[in-house]
């Protein structure tokens, strides 16, 4: 459950913040292309006791700046807000990226409402006072900061933000110290998730921010293929409201592999000591697209789960069966009943199904409930489309709110 984080001292706070940055100055950072937008001229006025004036009469001198490269989470979340400036006040508001020519530090006196981390230096000074969960609205000087831990986090932050000061019709929009909050994901159920390429995003399986076992994991996923919020394991995030933990997932990855059943396996927790509370495992297909024998992909899946029942006794493990592909490469499989070797998909998905059982894990069967229609949804028969993500997505959160409700 999320709780408010109530500072009685929230006016010192902010002094001293002012008084970090006073000395920092900017860090202009960023990439050699022309500035989203001019800055704003007024940049030496003290702020309003009455806090910031961000929007009068369907007028703004504000800017929403977002991180450059900002992910498609973030920028999400920016149309979120942009939009609630329109719809609730009738307000057309400019947004671009932190970008900073050389040798160009930023206006710490500028009118911007920076979302995520951003290079100003007001957004690295509230960042320095997080912790992983977290996620908060406050002023600092002039400029409005929305900055979650994470991206997940700012984007929350958003929400919340707009839920708390766009629910009226005004002619007017300001923010006082009074609305600053700052929230924390404590109590929040943390998930992880542990696959192949169809499980990988980039910018997610491969971020050493989450763990830096990730930095060498190829995907297959990114944003020239899907949005990260269509893949179905952030559905599975945004359909429970659980918080992401590690997304180890690995591009050509086999169960039978030593690094997937010794190293991998044990490392869905961040590098900050955050432990998942659930893990979801879809994991196999390399394997038995690939003719690996079933003795040895049923031995190294159980060391798999014994090696990750020990290195997380308090998670709740779910095992999810495998889907049928077709993959006529070399001769593998052409038919999505069994593979190259002519041994069946069901075969693998019993030994999966045993092997959960016998190391107290939960199954989520996909074979069962979406079967032979999957490979439909796909790019290639094999990676799912849109379709096919909400299809897995829809299987994976039924079971979880039957078990979380």
């Amino acid at each position: 459950m999320k709780k408010t984080i109530f500072r009685k001292t929230v006016a010192l706070l902010l002094v001293t913040i002012l008084a970090v940055l006073a000395s920092c100055g900017g860090n202009g950072q960023g990439t050699e292309t022309d500035s989203a937008f001019p800055q704003s001229e007024e940049t030496t006025t003290a702020p309003s006791p009455k806090g910031l004036l961000l929007a009068a009469n369907g007028a703004t001198s504000y800017q929403i700046v977002y991180p450059e490269g900002a992910s498609s989470v973030v920028m999400s979340a920016v149309m979120e807000l942009k939009n609630a400036f329109s719809d609730g006040y009738g307000v057309s508001i400019s947004y671009g990226d932190d970008y900073l020519k050389k040798g160009e530090t930023a206006d710490e006196g500028a009118l911007e409402i920076l979302v995520g981390k951003t290079n100003r230096p007001a957004s690295s000074a509230i960042y320095e006072t997080l912790q992983y969960g977290d996620y908060t609205v406050a002023a600092v000087g002039k400029q409005l900061v929305i900055l979650g831990y994470n991206e997940e986090g700012t984007a929350k932050a958003i929400s919340e933000l707009i839920a708390r000061l766009f629910t009226e019709q005004r002619t007017t929009l300001s923010f006082t110290e009074a609305d600053s909050f700052r929230l924390t994901s404590e109590g929040q159920i943390m998930i992880s998730f542990y696959g192949d390429s169809i499980t990988t995003y980039t910018g997610y399986s491969n971020a050493i921010d989450y763990n830096a076992t990730l930095a060498e994991n190829p995907v297959w996923y990114s944003s020239s293929k899907m949005a990260v919020t269509s893949t179905w394991w952030y559905r599975v995030l945004t359909e429970m409201d659980w918080d992401l933990c590690v997304n180890n997932s690995y591009s050509g990855g086999r169960v039978s592999h030593p690094y997937s059943y010794e190293t991998r396996a044990v490392n869905l927790h961040t590098d900050s000591g955050v432990m998942p509370d659930v893990i979801v495992i879809y994991y196999g297909i390399n394997d038995y697209n690939n003719k690996v024998e079933l003795s040895l992909f049923s031995s190294t899946y159980d060391t798999m789960l014994r090696n990750m029942k020990a290195a997380y006794p308090n998670a709740q493990i779910y095992c999810c069966t495998l889907n049928p592909i077709i993959c006529t490469d070399n001769g593998r499989n052409t038919s999505l009943e069994q593979n190259g070797a002519g041994v069946a998909i069901t075969a693998f998905n019993s030994a999966i199904v045993r092997l959960a059982d016998a190391n107290g894990a939960r199954v989520i069967d996909f074979y069962t409930t979406i079967g032979s229609t999957l490979y439909q949804h796909t790019y290639d028969n094999i990676h799912p489309n849109a379709d096919g993500m909400k299809l897995m997505s829809d299987v994976v959160t039924e079971h979880l709110k039957s078990d979380y409700s």
